[in-house]
């Protein structure tokens, strides 16, 4: 038998991954879970955990994409309202610029195929 509890390690797996996936150091999970951080960089080097990480990790970027999906639409729109009307657009254009932005940057993150994917899904609806 081995000398780690597998079942106790898996237990607290959600609470590491969750934090792990937040952008939290090692050492931080490790003190909030009560566990050594030797312990978090032996999860780590497990293949399966790190497998659920990445999984995690996609699905919370695939989430932030859709949602800055619709916010830059959104941004569209009042960078048109903007255009039209002219009333001193100086802050909601640098608003609009930030959004777009950031949509740029999670593009660049996700794989092309993933975003063929869920712009096919936005114009379908």
């Amino acid at each position: 038998m081995s000398r780690f509890d597998t079942n106790t390690e898996r237990a607290g797996d959600e609470s590491i991954l969750t934090m792990l996936v937040a952008g939290s150091h090692p050492m931080c999970v490790a003190q909030a879970n009560g566990i050594s951080t030797r312990t978090v960089y032996r999860r780590l080097r497990d293949t399966g955990f790190r497998q659920e990480l990445e999984a995690a990790k996609e699905q919370m970027r695939s989430q932030v994409f859709a949602k800055l999906t619709d916010a830059a639409i959104d941004a569209v729109s009042t960078l048109t309202e903007l255009a039209e009307t002219s009333e001193d657009p100086n802050i909601r254009l640098k608003a609009c610029k930030t959004i777009i932005e950031s949509l740029v940057a999670v593009h660049a993150t996700l794989p092309k195929t993933k975003i063929v994917s869920t712009v096919h899904e936005e114009i379908s609806e």
